[in-house]
């Protein structure tokens, strides 16, 4: 069974929070952190999504991470209905087809 698990950074202190997604109206996105039961804001813009995959250390891949040193980072693809990487301003997604990457999670495009 895959986890479901999404993280983002919050509204107060910019920090990265990690939990169960909550959407409560348009412009209210919050995080219910998996140590406590109260919801925490966060930046809409960067809210992502565990992918399910691991890197070559075992860290959890999410939406929006940088992997190796080229600049590619993680994206969902609405085409193919799956996890893959592409590069700033390149409209080419390289689909995932395995849960374990050879890569390691550098950043993310938040913080770098």
């Amino acid at each position: 069974m895959r986890e479901i698990l999404f993280r983002g950074k919050s509204k107060l202190d910019n920090r990265w929070v990690y939990g169960f997604y909550v959407n409560k109206s348009p412009n209210k996105h919050q995080i219910v952190s998996v140590n406590s039961i109260f919801p925490i804001e966060i930046m809409p813009s960067t809210i992502g999504q565990f992918t399910g995959i691991l890197d070559k250390k075992n860290n959890k891949v999410f939406e929006g991470d940088c992997i190796g040193n080229a600049g590619a980072y993680i994206v969902w693809d609405d085409n193919h209905f799956c996890w893959g990487f592409t590069f700033k301003n390149d409209p080419i997604i390289t689909p995932f087809n395995h849960n374990k990457i050879d890569f390691e999670v550098t950043g993310n495009i938040h913080d770098n």
